[in-house]
């Protein structure tokens, strides 16, 4: 069976994955899924701030707009 959701990382060992699913595709996954005998699964939210965080390598402070 084949989802159209990204994989961050899968551990076949352990019958883990972790799945990248936006806000608005929420509802469908949790439908997807159902199918699958999923025992529990969790959220992790990413902000913006956590996307420039790893973009930046997570060692740089933003210190906002300068003029």
């Amino acid at each position: 069976m084949s989802f159209p959701y990204p994989f961050a990382s899968k551990n076949p060992k352990k019958n883990r994955a972790r799945v990248h699913v936006d806000d608005s595709e929420i509802g469908r996954f949790i439908s997807d899924i159902s199918t699958l005998n999923v025992e529990d699964f969790h959220e992790f939210s990413f902000t913006l701030e956590d996307y420039f965080m790893k973009f930046y390598k997570e060692d740089k402070v933003f210190e906002g707009v300068k003029q």
